[in-house]
């Protein structure tokens, strides 16, 4: 057995993500695609403020350092897609700036839709198991 393993599968992991994620959201770190399993960290501040009241601003995000999420790199979610028509088994979904989407365009695959029978929500969005490509 190697001693240079530190994360045994290394499946989730705490890593950098982007401001406001919270818990359930997709994320693209560099060429990995995860989803966030924390709210992102915001820890700068104390959980308290000057006049003991609750800082609303504050979030331990799990217990990561400021900035930090723990995110899983693999697995089949439940997410939100927005998409025309509900999406098909084995489809393509694609991470956009406003979120999931059936729409490649140019940005990146984040996974597959592996649901039967997606639930359709407001206009244009599908709850739908999705599993994460890396």
């Amino acid at each position: 057995m190697s001693i240079n393993n530190v994360y045994k599968p290394g499946d989730q992991l705490p890593a950098p993500v982007p401001a406001n994620t919270k818990s359930g959201a997709a994320v693209r770190l560099g060429g990995l695609n995860a989803i966030a399993v924390t709210d992102r960290a915001v820890a700068s501040t104390g959980p308290v403020n000057a006049d003991g009241s609750l800082n609303t601003a504050y979030n331990r995000g799990g217990g990561n350092a400021n900035g930090n999420a723990s995110v899983k790199f693999d697995g089949a979610h439940e997410v939100v897609v927005t998409s025309a028509a509900a999406p098909t088994y084995g489809q393509a979904i694609h991470l956009a700036a406003a979120g999931l989407t059936t729409t490649a365009g140019s940005d990146p695959l984040w996974g597959h839709s592996v649901d039967l029978a997606p639930i359709a929500g407001d206009a244009g969005k599908f709850i739908t198991l999705v599993r994460i490509s890396n």
